[in-house]
């Protein structure tokens, strides 16, 4: 149970600025947790014994990581759903990061990405939201958290960072980077202009709309970057 003391402390206490409470939650803690909170475990070999006892920062479920041989699309989204649709806790999840990139005196951030995953093959899927269109459109809420929410009357399509404790949001990564051909990372994308707009192109107009207004890191492939991703309409 928690002491009086540590219930009091600097850190917890939201009136203090965010330079005081980093620097007392700093002092509490020990190397090992200081290790243990910079350290990244891919998923197949984290364990609850990790993230309790050695105080594990983050998982990632690594590119190719998959949940057992030849998942199927259900398997995936058993994996993933419990914490991939939830738009306000996106929201507070884009709040925390921003405090903490901007404590690290970094201004930008690649995220989010807005790829509507359409094929469980790509290696980047872990990435998306979705393969749902709108799922992923809601789950932009996140740069609502990242940028803070503009004052009533702030014209849409003007970029509004709240302040020293936000930071500027990122829409990633192309148009269609989730709807390649068998999955293949940053192959072609085969659609009919109809599904490109409806399925991949919508998160990215979207988020040009927000009143937020994050940056768009490339709408559509263009110039030298062209090979890295092609869409054909059929």
């Amino acid at each position: 149970m928690e002491t009086v003391e540590e219930l009091n402390c600097i850190y917890r206490n939201p009136n203090e600025s965010v330079e005081a409470r980093v620097k007392d939650l700093l002092s509490r803690m020990t190397l090992k947790e200081k290790v243990g909170q910079m350290t990244q475990l891919e998923r197949e070999v984290a364990t609850p014994f990790a993230i309790k006892d050695l105080s594990i920062g983050s998982i990632i479920s690594g590119a190719g990581s998959e949940p057992f041989k030849k998942a199927l699309s259900a398997d995936w989204a058993d994996m993933v759903d419990g914490f991939q649709r939830d738009a306000d806790l996106a929201q507070r999840i884009g709040e925390a990061t921003a405090l903490e990139v901007r404590a690290s005196s970094i201004h930008y951030t690649f995220a989010p990405c807005v790829a509507v995953c359409r094929d469980p093959r790509w290696g980047r899927c872990y990435e998306s939201y979705s393969e749902d269109t709108e799922i992923v459109r809601k789950m932009t809420s996140i740069i609502s958290g990242l940028q803070g929410k503009p004052p009533q009357g702030h014209e849409n399509g003007y970029p509004f960072i709240k302040g020293r404790n936000n930071t500027i949001a990122c829409a990633k990564h192309f148009v269609g980077d989730g709807g390649t051909k068998k999955g293949v990372n940053e192959g072609n994308t085969i659609s009919s202009y109809y599904d490109s707009e409806r399925i991949h192109m919508a998160p990215y107009l979207w988020t040009a709309f927000l009143k937020e207004f994050p940056l768009l890191w490339h709408l559509i492939p263009a110039g030298t970057e062209i090979d890295y991703m092609l869409i054909v309409f059929s």
